[in-house]
């Protein structure tokens, strides 16, 4: 009887590594491409220093974004990640969000001069790009 038992264990043990391979391994070759996206926003040739910077997939459903740097240059994230699924995007350059806490008083808003309006909706900005597979670096000046 100890040996069924015994035999049964080791059957079990090797279903278990078979089943599990794929798991351990992974299945490879069935990902989409996906590329870094890094630029910097400009108005009129000087640096946006403050805002957003929106890559949105028209019909998708994805939305990449990032933050703007002091010097005008931005890195997207997607998902948390910095791998952005490649594809056609519009872009959308927005004033900085901010957080407002009930209890305070309101800050008062800038007027962001240097993001005009246009730039600011995906159905009237002018920025139409494709997320190559890879490093892209995509820089965008506004007038």
């Amino acid at each position: 009887m100890s040996f069924s038992i015994s035999c049964h264990r080791r059957v079990c043990h090797c279903c278990f590594v078979v089943l599990s391979l794929p798991a351990i391994v992974g299945c490879g070759g069935d990902e989409d491409p996906v590329g870094s996206v890094t630029g910097k926003v400009t108005y009129r040739g000087n640096a946006v220093q403050e805002g957003n910077v929106s890559f949105r997939a028209q019909g998708a459903g994805i939305v990449a974004s990032g933050q703007l740097q002091p010097d005008g240059t931005y890195q997207l994230l997607f998902g948390g990640t910095p791998y952005v699924p490649a594809g056609e995007y519009a872009v959308v350059i927005t004033p900085p969000s901010y957080l407002v806490d009930p209890e305070k008083p309101h800050p008062q808003r800038k007027a962001h001069p240097d993001i005009p309006r246009q730039y600011r909706k995906d159905s009237t900005s002018p920025f139409k790009v494709a997320v190559k597979e890879g490093e892209n670096t995509l820089d965008f000046e506004m007038q």
